[in-house]
């Protein structure tokens, strides 16, 4: 199955600020590619504190590309794969906002979030953070590195397919509850875990 992680950097504490996007692309759990492409926020405010986590800086972006022609090339290497994010209510809203801001449709994707998934596959853990899950499984992480971050997202994925699913993502997160989110058009539909369910029906 072939499937593409992703994750945003964000400018400020804004959600429609993105400065960066990590897409790493696989085929099952073998990675294929990854890469990352800066982006100039539509207010070039960068905060103190996001600059700290991410290190990206004003005149880093400054003639980076804008997040409309940004989303053309994503939309065209995700097709129709499944997307997953760690975390994916961060990333999606980043899409949304943004598209939002410049009147755009969101594309067309179903997604899944690895956050969700390694909280329901591993109970053991107290705290599922990217950092913590690399650690777990011994892979090499320069964290809040967007296209780290995407490729560590995916082999954590690949992780929780081979122990819950057969080798497969998507089949672990059926096993174990989660509904996958989609996004199209204007609409969107949340990623549901587990413990989102069971609070739903009281």
């Amino acid at each position: 199955m072939r499937m593409v992680a992703i994750d945003f950097e964000t400018a400020n504490e804004q959600r429609g600020s993105p400065c960066s996007v990590g897409i790493a692309v696989f085929e099952g759990r073998d990675l294929v590619s990854s890469h990352e492409f800066l982006i100039r926020p539509p207010e070039m405010r960068f905060s103190p504190f996001n600059i700290g986590i991410h290190g990206i800086r004003p005149s880093d972006v400054e003639d980076a590309p804008d997040f409309s022609e940004i989303l053309e090339q994503l939309a065209a290497i995700i097709g129709t794969s499944l997307v997953v994010a760690h975390n994916a209510s961060f990333d999606m809203s980043v899409i949304r906002h943004t598209c939002d801001h410049y009147g755009l449709q969101y594309p067309q994707l179903e997604y899944l979030c690895t956050m969700n998934a390694a909280r329901a596959a591993f109970p053991d853990m107290d705290r599922v953070k990217l950092n913590l899950l690399a650690a777990r499984f011994q892979f090499e992480f320069n964290h809040h590195r967007a296209e780290d971050d995407a490729r560590v997202c995916g082999l954590v994925a690949g992780e929780i397919g081979a122990s819950h699913g057969d080798g497969c993502f998507y089949e672990a997160c059926q096993r174990l509850g989660i509904i996958p989110g989609r996004l199209a058009g204007r609409g969107y539909q949340a990623c549901i875990g587990p413990a989102a369910r069971r609070s739903r029906r009281v």
